[in-house]
């Protein structure tokens, strides 16, 4: 049964398709009840003891306080501690020994004012087990050292003030999956940067690349690249070169009017597509051949045309086309698209869509909103003709 609809929307359907699944990055490290909340209360300094702890604490929430430096050992009175959550106060100085003496394994110091990547060192024998640190929010200029973190597998260091990355900043740390530079001032990467890590997940979003930065170094490893609000015009054969394991790939937001007939011939796996916001006023038929792309988002281009997509015919399930000039619709331009299941295509100029248009697929959601027709007509309860 083909469901016409005209004032629902498919971008929250679309949206939690491309949205990246919570995972390694989630701290998971204490259940609530063994992380004492320390929100708001008003400290200057990291308290020596906390009278309402009775027993040992996995975590301590310090968000939203007046802490300004953290000096030698701040923590040594709590070393069961594994979780600290020091976002939203006035952090400019961190002890290298900070965080000595304790377990800590996920530490947020998100929304301060530091300037630096602190350092994080307590001995030749013993180093801090850090597993996931945020540092978004802050004042940090440059990308030079993570110094003893031989653990580490997630940064968050989006909205600073980063503009280039030391190539050997992540040199012998493989255990390295998650990086989001996001909102910094990056114009390009030097290819050897992510050399050694495990990188799985990359946000590049926001920044000012020209094109998409050379990571073959990191090719058949890296899942999931984020390039949305970047800079970018063309996507050429070697653009994404290797990355055979790259699944869900942003680009929405640059300014891409080309794409090479051979594009994406290299991203064998590439399922999720998002090149909404773009260029484009038209798609090679071969270009998107040889992926296994289930979701593609071609929103708010210049496309005249529905591009020919019959090389994904297997695949495909969900397609984005609003916000196009597109102006009618026929038997081909959905042929072979037998997985076809939610098609949006409102606010074009669609003033005809041929009766036959949908005879061959079995798409079962339709946006149309906000085009020329005048009226539709079901036929069949299946697919429907325009009324002259």
């Amino acid at each position: 049964m083909l469901v016409i609809r005209h004032g629902i929307n498919v971008g929250i359907i679309l949206a939690l398709l491309f949205n990246k699944t919570v995972g390694i990055c989630s701290h998971g490290v204490c259940a609530r009840q063994t992380i004492e909340n320390q929100t708001g209360a008003g400290l200057r300094e990291v308290p020596g003891t906390i009278d309402s702890i009775t027993g040992n604490i996995c975590g301590l929430n310090l968000e939203s306080n007046h802490l300004s430096s953290l000096s030698d050992k701040a923590f040594q009175n709590y070393s069961s501690l594994k979780y600290i959550s020091l976002k939203n106060n006035h952090l400019f100085y961190i002890s290298e020994a900070a965080f000595c003496g304790t377990e800590l394994t996920y530490l947020n110091l998100e929304s301060n004012n530091l300037h630096d990547i602190p350092w994080f060192h307590c001995n030749a024998e013993v180093h801090v087990p850090l597993k996931i640190l945020h540092l978004g929010h802050n004042n940090i200029g440059a990308m030079d050292s993570f110094r003893d973190l031989p653990e580490l597998k997630c940064i968050h260091i989006e909205n600073n003030n980063i503009n280039s990355i030391d190539p050997d900043i992540f040199y012998d740390m493989g255990s390295i999956v998650d990086l989001n530079f996001a909102h910094n001032h990056l114009t390009d990467i030097d290819p050897q940067t992510f050399c050694g890590t495990s990188l799985r997940w990359l946000n590049l979003a926001f920044n000012n690349f020209p094109k998409i930065p050379n990571l073959s170094c990191v090719a058949g490893k890296l899942e999931n690249l984020n390039l949305g609000h970047n800079f970018i015009k063309v996507i050429h054969a070697t653009s994404l070169n290797g990355l055979t394991n790259l699944t869900r790939l942003r680009l929405e937001n640059n300014y891409i009017s080309c794409l090479d007939s051979d594009s994406f011939s290299t991203t064998e796996g590439l399922g999720y597509l998002s090149i909404a916001h773009n260029r484009l006023t038209a798609i090679d038929n071969s270009t998107f051949c040889g992926t296994r792309l289930v979701s593609i988002n071609l929103a708010s281009n210049n496309l005249t045309d529905v591009p020919n997509l019959s090389c994904i015919g297997g695949t495909l399930q969900n397609l984005k086309l609003n916000n196009n000039l597109i102006q009618r619709l026929d038997r081909s331009s959905f042929v072979k698209l037998f997985k076809l299941e939610t098609l949006s295509l409102e606010k074009n100029t669609i003033h005809y869509i041929d009766p036959d248009t949908f005879s061959e697929i079995d798409v079962s959601q339709v946006y149309i909103a906000d085009n020329k027709l005048l009226c539709m007509k079901l036929v069949s309860g299946n697919f429907y003709s325009i009324c002259q």
